[in-house]
């Protein structure tokens, strides 16, 4: 096992997570996605700090939302959302009411 800060840690999944991206390997991008989602809480306030008190945008958060869009996975969607707004996380505004308008057509 490496030695190294959460932060880093996240660093180096955002650049595995862009691999996957560009290899349009799903599955990878998936498993990056939700490993740096779950690793956020260790990281989110070195990474807050380090961009003046703000988070920017999340590669790997709005990367998973997309998947889970894709997959048809909207109720995990809609908890990742909520996860993102109680966090502080950017999320583009229209991903929350395309996936609350998906829920509502699918009666979930």
């Amino acid at each position: 096992r490496q030695e190294g800060t959460p932060l880093e840690a996240h660093m180096i999944l955002n650049d595995l997570l862009l691999l996957a991206q560009k290899e349009k390997d799903f599955e990878k991008m998936e498993k990056y996605a939700r490993m740096d989602v779950e690793l956020f809480k260790d990281y989110k306030e070195a990474l807050r700090d380090k961009n003046g008190g703000t988070f920017p945008h999340i590669n790997s958060f709005d990367f998973l939302l997309y998947l889970l869009e894709r997959k048809g996975e909207l109720r995990e969607a809609m908890e990742l959302i909520n996860f993102m707004e109680k966090e502080g996380v950017p999320i583009h505004p229209e991903a929350r009411e395309r996936i609350k308008e998906k829920l509502k057509e699918s009666n979930l």
